[in-house]
C-alpha cells in the first residue's frame, strides 16, 4: 500500500473459536517509513456463523485482553463520492493507548448476515495524540484500501 509495508499476522486457533471458523480471516501489520504502525483485521462469514462477527467488537473483546475502552462513538471517513460510516473507539492498557475504527461490509443490500458479511477493524497505537492517530488512519491509511464508496440507500 504505497509507502506502507505490510506483513501477515498468523491466525491462531482462537480465531476459529471466536468467529466460528470464518470464511475470511486476514490479519496484517503495516508500518510506514516513519515507523508508525497500523493493524488491519478482516473476518467474514455467511450463514449462521456470520452472527459471531457481531459478538466480537472492540467493546467486548479488548477488555478480555486487558484493554479498557475509554470512549466509543461513530465516525465518518470521507472516501471518493461518499463516506464509510464506522464505529470509533479509544482503548487504554496502562500507559498504552489505541485508536480503533471498525465497520461491516455486506454482500447484499438487504444486509442479511446469512448471505455474507465482512467485519473490518483498523487500529493503531497512539504515539503523539488520539487526534493525530485518528487522522493518520482516516487520511493516510484507509483511503489506500478503499478508494470510493458507491452511494445507495437501504430503504426506499
Amino acid at each position: 500500500l504505497e509507502e506502507w509495508r505490510g506483513v501477515d499476522i498468523p491466525n491462531g486457533p482462537e480465531i476459529d473459536d471466536w468467529f466460528g471458523r470464518p470464511t475470511v480471516a486476514i490479519q496484517r501489520e503495516y508500518v510506514d517509513p516513519a515507523g508508525k504502525l497500523v493493524w488491519l483485521a478482516m473476518f467474514g462469514s455467511h450463514g449462521p456463523q456470520s452472527y459471531h462477527l457481531f459478538e466480537h467488537t472492540p467493546a467486548s473483546c479488548y477488555p478480555l485482553s486487558g484493554w479498557a475502552m475509554t470512549a466509543e462513538d461513530r465516525d465518518s471517513i470521507p472516501i471518493g463520492r461518499g463516506a464509510i460510516h464506522a464505529q470509533r473507539g479509544f482503548a487504554q492498557n496502562g500507559i498504552q493507548r489505541l485508536v480503533v475504527l471498525y465497520w461491516y461490509l455486506w454482500d447484499n443490500p438487504q444486509r442479511n448476515p446469512d448471505n455474507g458479511v465482512l467485519s473490518i477493524r483498523i487500529s493503531a497505537p497512539v504515539v503523539e495524540s488520539d487526534d493525530a492517530t485518528l487522522q493518520l488512519l482516516k487520511e493516510r491509511f484507509i483511503p489506500l484500501l478503499f478508494t470510493d464508496v458507491i452511494p445507495w440507500h437501504r430503504f426506499g
